[in-house]
């Protein structure tokens, strides 16, 4: 990040997980100019130590210690290069087509019901190495083995791994605090760390989007704020063409 000016792009992609990288690295195939901003900070393997309290810290917004107004309800959501696909579980379930159509029925998104749509889920499947690799541990066998004995529906879920049982890692625990090893195959190793050299991708950490400004129905520019490596804030505008909000579930909405 410059240390003074604003910043332009042709696309300004807001967040850098599930939605933001898989966008970045589309576009970035096709020889776009596309600027990622992050609102937390990229986290290498090499500093994954698997201790719980500082990845928490580091991983997760507000180090992990996100609540609601009130502060009745906890929220842990991902605050990484990678975001959320960084810290879950690995599951990776495709859309149920009950789901694609009250999608399709209630956004006015008629193009989730296509072939071209369900051919977008099998790449991002195949980039993802969505499997049923990983074994189950005892208590979840016992479930699977239960559902199979009263002829329930039943099989293993897909996880977004690859390698963790040929490398004895099948159960190591520790998918919630970022995979050292690289075996998960989160945003940041899919989409980022092997694809950033087919196109032009600007990743920006430690930038948090305040707000978008908008005006007669158009976004003018983002608002942003960025964090250097010795903590000090600065403000600035970034201007685009066209702009993605991925920020989750939690932070979109605050943009807009």
């Amino acid at each position: 990040m410059p240390s003074e000016g604003d910043l332009e792009c042709e696309t300004l992609i807001i967040g850098s997980g599930a939605g933001g990288g898989v966008v970045a690295s589309t576009l970035a195939e096709k020889g776009m100019d596309v600027m990622v901003v992050e609102r937390g900070a990229y986290i290498p393997r090499s500093e994954r130590n698997n201790r719980e309290f500082e990845m928490v810290s580091r991983m997760y917004a507000d180090r992990g210690m996100l609540t609601t107004n009130d502060q009745a309800i906890s929220l842990f959501a991902g605050q990484n290069l990678g975001g959320g696909t960084s810290v879950n579980w690995s599951v990776s379930l495709r859309p149920t087509e009950p789901l694609l159509n009250e999608w399709a029925r209630e956004h006015d998104l008629p193009h989730l019901l296509t072939p071209e749509f369900s051919q977008c889920i099998d790449d991002v499947c195949e980039q993802l190495n969505v499997v049923p690799e990983v074994p189950h541990n005892r208590q979840n066998q016992m479930l699977l083995t239960g559902s199979e004995c009263i002829g329930g529906p039943s099989g293993p879920l897909p996880q977004n791994v690859r390698g963790c049982e040929k490398h004895g890692y099948s159960q190591c625990g520790y998918c919630l605090f970022g995979c050292r090893n690289g075996f998960k195959r989160d945003v940041t190793e899919a989409c980022f760390n092997e694809k950033r050299d087919t196109g032009d991708v600007r990743i920006h950490d430690n930038v948090e989007i305040k707000r978008l400004v908008h005006r007669n129905g158009n976004v003018l520019y983002a608002e942003a704020v960025a964090r250097s490596s010795n903590g000090e804030l600065r403000s600035l505008k970034i201007r685009a063409k066209r702009y993605v909000v991925s920020a989750g579930g939690i932070f979109t909405p605050a943009c807009c």
